[in-house]
């Protein structure tokens, strides 16, 4: 289990899989897989980003209902235990991460996962959810000692032509093309 989590509070939308709060004032939502246990891990401070932006109760919160079911989408498609094998074999092999990232085709997997947000809560819901994590700042750094597996919410992209052919290889995955961006994403609910 991961140290210093809780039982979340009263959610807008039950998903499948468990939800743990992570008690960090780190903005952090993402499906993961530890110990061969998939749960969705939100932490304290996303919570409070996503009550004072919206300025209501998160337990009605379309935004926040959709951003659990596009996580829930990752963990029925599968894609922390797919994290967990890339992570193990990059780290066995000194493969690049962000190769495998690109071959399985996670771009398409982060638009699946918008697409079983978009079927369980509504288009308004997981638009406003973007806009909301876009203004974010993610740029904090964060740990999950025991994530094997994190296959994190996305943060901005790296600008620089090294800092991208670098991470295009052995970067951050959601630093490199292989995960949309927050506009591609939208762009994509609009069609």
């Amino acid at each position: 289990m991961i140290r210093n989590s809780s039982s979340p509070p009263a959610l807008p939308y039950t998903p499948d899989a468990e939800v743990r709060v992570l008690n960090t004032r780190s903005p952090i939502i993402l499906a993961n897989q530890i110990r061969g246990e998939e749960m969705i891990v939100i932490s304290e401070g996303l919570l409070q980003e996503l009550k004072q932006r919206t300025e209501g109760e998160l337990s009605s919160s379309p935004a926040l209902a959709a951003l659990l079911a596009h996580e829930e989408g990752h963990v029925i498609q599968d894609d922390t235990a797919i994290v967990s094998r890339i992570q193990l074999i990059s780290s066995l092999t000194f493969a690049p991460k962000n190769m495998f990232y690109l071959i399985y085709n996670f771009r398409a997997r982060e638009f699946r996962a918008d697409d079983h947000a978009q079927k369980k809560t509504s288009s308004d819901a997981l638009e406003t959810a973007l806009y909301l994590m876009e203004d974010i700042d993610f740029n904090s750094t964060y740990v999950l000692p025991e994530a094997i597996g994190a296959a994190p919410a996305p943060v901005a992209k790296a600008t620089s032509t090294i800092s991208r052919a670098f991470g295009t290889l052995y970067g951050d995955f959601m630093l490199t093309d292989a995960h949309a961006g927050f506009d591609e994403r939208r762009e994509r609910l609009l069609q």
